[in-house]
């Protein structure tokens, strides 16, 4: 698993996305890719997922089994930190880890209007953060 993510990373991938009958995929600009492994199989994800003791516990097992998701970080030593979302689907675990930055990006980099941030100020509302995958929500925010 660990080659898998550092490859994705060094690929520039935002996502890495496992799930049974089809290879490891890494999403890059908003594309999946399909990544040159083997197709994952339920053993091998269950194997990947939860025999791996660095990456969950008994705790993490039964959260998926009773509430058919498991949320968590993962640090890949000296590479790079992830979201881990564990889930169901169609009957068998999949899972996606998502690409956190090592440093929190300045505002001006990332070409967000300064009407955006002038937001915070306000005392008052609710303010929405929306969109697809990889528009830069979590970022945003």
């Amino acid at each position: 698993m660990d080659e898998i993510l550092t490859e994705g990373v060094q690929a520039g991938a935002t996502d890495i996305h496992f799930s049974v009958g089809s290879a490891p995929r890494m999403r890059i600009a908003g594309s999946l890719e399909e990544m040159k492994y083997d197709i994952v199989t339920p053993a091998i994800l269950d194997n990947i997922l939860f025999r791996n003791t660095k990456l969950t516990d008994l705790y993490g097992r039964t959260d998926v089994n009773t509430t058919g998701q498991f949320d968590m970080s993962y640090q890949l030593h000296n590479t790079a930190r992830f979201r881990v979302n564990i889930f169901r689907q169609k009957g068998d675990l999949a899972a996606v880890f998502r690409v956190l930055p090592e440093s929190i990006p300045d505002a001006r980099t990332l070409g967000i209007p300064m009407s955006v941030f002038n937001l915070y100020n306000e005392r008052r509302g609710m303010i929405l953060i929306v969109g697809p995958t990889g528009s830069g929500k979590s970022t945003t925010l």
